[in-house]
């Protein structure tokens, strides 16, 4: 594409002397400049439509039209000057040069025509004339990439003191031009009172030249006083000294962009079910309080870590959406009682954690506490639903021990699951026994993975006899741990640890499979052992799997043995936990074949509620009622009781911990069928029983 300085600049001439067309052609036509002579002004009118110029020389005085007329015609409507004219006259007169300078001409030349002047003064108008169409052009862009960027400018001229703003600018806050004064002070007014200091340190390090650029978020109030965010961006004009004598920049409106960060961190940091901080924003305010401690020995917190008791009960009858509005209400109820400084957090499920950031009495934080669980144990009524749930919590103090928010947090959940094992709705105070206790735990739940695997786990028999007859009639099967550096543990020693950990359900079909198989053995190749059954303890866990009476049944198959070979012992934890699928899961097993006994009974709370709706068929009286039966008429009267109702309700009855002669004839005498204690048999290894037998 050819450039402007390689194209000729075509100039039209326009008077009606032939003499002056001779003379400019003669003299501008050269290179650079192509020349066309009109005579009179209707003709340079057509030829100017057809074929703009780059220069208009035109005289005033020629027929038909005069140079007035034309320039009336073609400057005198809205349109944009097109291209530059210079008019030609004899006229002197300054009424003549007044006019056509309002008539937008450009430049103004009398005869006689100087045309070396002339020469020169057209070019320099040319160049003039190109050089304010760049910058026009420049300019036009600039706005539009202003508009397209929607951004703001701003222009501070720094020795004069007079700020100019934009439109845009402007109506960003929703104000009007001039209402600023182009006064520097008058919008650092606007900026939030929290902004405005550092928006003046920044700007007046840049212009002291402490940096390369300016560039700032902050907010600035609009006519409606909403603060909006902005982000500004100026860079300074400097002398040879290096002094800023002007700078300007832009504003961008990041109001949105802003909400949106705040969004993304609001719910990165808040449960989104509840609104409360999350686990990451509370381990962050722990971190501050444990480094503030660590400045002040006196700013003293404490975690109190709530977890809702009975609440996966009501998730799964009610359901997850009912469960979800409880933990909102609780939340709210919690957050009701709670003090500015104090900070509440969802950290998962139905955990709650409360961070006392100022403590200083443990007696006042503990009737904090207590209004938290009293509050959280009264009545819920949603969806018309009434509902009631109590929290077990614990408490962890710091007085300077901590250096990690992790230990801390550890800490007061082990004293709630403390709260939980005292009986729930309660809390407990974290002390170093139980981290002690914490680590036998975990140190005993990973032995216990290691004895299932090396197989370190083995049952122990106790014979159960006929009390009339002493004739022997089946084995209770118990479980024993050789551990490979306490030796040989007792159930007491391990099942509860067992239990909470969720390996009670491999240990407890090991117990089951293992005691079939070895009953299998006996009746196989002792033929004194032919109607003996065996009984084993199924814990709550164990109860509660969905597979549990086919896993018998395919057992029993297995080892050809009929289902009346076997008989389980449930406790009445087993049945508290879940009473309709006991219910039903008794009846499955009942209607096997399978013989059920309620163990240890006497010792709960609703023992006789039990024996009126479950299927038993035997009762065991626990060995606490059993223990000097020779020598307490209490312990008669009660042993007589219960083997009385037993009987009643069609139960046999089964007395453990006979460890005398005369306790076992006072068992005999008060009409129990089956008796087992260290007075008839101890528990032995399998291959011992048969030694004994």
């Amino acid at each position: 594409m050819t450039t402007n300085k390689q194209q000729k600049e075509h100039i039209i001439i326009v008077d009606d002397d032939p003499a002056v067309g001779v003379i400019a052609e003669a003299t501008l036509a050269d290179d650079n400049h192509r020349i066309t002579i009109a005579s009179d002004g209707e003709t340079a009118l057509r030829l100017i439509e057809s074929t703009p110029p780059s220069l208009l020389l035109l005289d005033v005085v020629m027929p038909v039209k005069d140079g007035f007329e034309v320039c009336q015609e073609l400057l005198g409507d809205s349109r944009q000057q097109r291209f530059p004219i210079i008019m030609i006259t004899g006229l002197d007169d300054e009424q003549s040069i007044e006019r056509a300078y309002q008539l937008g001409v450009t430049g103004f030349i009398t005869k006689p025509i100087n045309w070396v002047v002339l020469k020169h003064q057209i070019q320099f108008v040319l160049r003039a004339w190109h050089d304010r169409q760049a910058l026009s052009e420049s300019k036009e862009r600039y706005s539009l990439a202003a508009r397209g960027a929607n951004d703001g400018l701003w222009d501070w001229n720094i020795k004069q003191g007079y700020v100019y703003f934009s439109p845009r600018w402007l109506e960003m806050l929703g104000r009007e031009e001039n209402e600023l004064d182009g006064l520097l002070s008058n919008w650092i007014e606007l900026i939030h009172p929290e902004d405005r200091e550092l928006f003046k340190s920044e700007l007046n390090s840049h212009v002291a030249d402490h940096s390369d650029k300016f560039e700032l978020e902050y907010r600035i109030k609009d006519t409606e006083g909403r603060y909006r965010w902005m982000l500004c961006r100026g860079l300074a004009i400097r002398d040879k000294h290096n002094r800023a004598y002007r700078m300007a920049g832009s504003q961008t409106d990041i109001s949105e962009q802003k909400s949106a960060e705040f969004q993304l961190m609001h719910d990165a940091l808040h449960d989104i079910l509840t609104g409360l901080p999350n686990r990451s924003l509370l381990m962050d305010r722990i971190s501050y309080s444990i480094n503030l401690l660590q400045r002040n020995k006196k700013a003293y917190f404490a975690l109190a870590f709530l977890d809702l008791d009975r609440f996966k009960t009501i998730n799964d009858s009610l359901g997850h959406h009912v469960g979800d509005l409880l933990l909102q209400r609780v939340g709210e109820r919690i957050r009701d009682l709670l003090r500015d400084t104090d900070l509440l957090a969802r950290i998962g499920g139905d955990e709650f954690v409360i961070l006392f950031s100022e403590f200083h009495d443990l007696q006042s934080l503990i009737s904090i506490v207590e209004r938290v669980r009293s509050k959280i144990a009264l009545p819920f009524e949603i969806e018309k639903n009434v509902m009631r749930v109590s929290a077990s919590i614990g408490i962890a103090v710091s007085e300077g021990q901590y250096s990690r928010p992790e230990e801390i947090l550890r800490d007061a959940d082990l004293a709630m699951y403390r709260a939980k094992e005292s009986g729930k709705n309660r809390f407990e105070i974290f002390n170093p026994d139980m981290h002690q206790r914490a680590n036998l735990v975990m140190s005993i739940e990973s032995a216990l993975h290691s004895a299932l695997e090396n197989d370190e786990l083995k049952l122990y028999y106790q014979p159960i006899f006929a009390l009339d007859t002493q004739k022997l009639v089946g084995f209770e099967a118990l479980l024993r741990w050789n551990h490979p550096q306490q030796g040989l543990l007792l159930p007491q020693d391990f099942l509860e640890i067992a239990e909470e950990s969720g390996l009670i359900v491999p240990l407890g079909r090991w117990a089951i499979s293992e005691a079939i198989g070895q009953l299998q053995t006996w009746r196989n190749t002792i033929s004194e052992l032919d109607d003996t059954y065996v009984s084993i303890n199924l814990s709550s866990k164990e109860f509660s799997q969905n597979d549990l009476t086919g896993y018998i049944d395919s057992l029993l198959e297995h080892a050809r043995l009929p289902p009346g070979s076997l008989k389980l012992e449930i406790t009445e934890t087993v049945l508290i936990n879940n009473f309709e699928r006991a219910q039903a899961v008794m009846s499955s097993l009942r209607n096997r074949g399978i013989d059920l006994s309620i163990d240890d009974f006497g010792t709960g709370f609703s023992s006789l509620s039990y024996l009126h709706n479950f299927p038993f068929d035997y009762l065991k009286i626990d060995q606490a009622f059993v223990k000097q039966l020779d020598k307490k008429l209490k312990s008669q009267s009660i042993v007589k009781t219960i083997v009385s109702l037993a009987h009643n309700l069609g139960l046999t009855v089964i007395a453990e911990g006979g460890e005398t002669p005369q306790e076992i004839e006072c068992l005999r005498e008060l009409g129990c069928e089956y008796g087992q204690g260290f007075n008839l048999a101890i528990p032995r290894p399998a291959e011992q029983v048969v030694l004994a037998l």
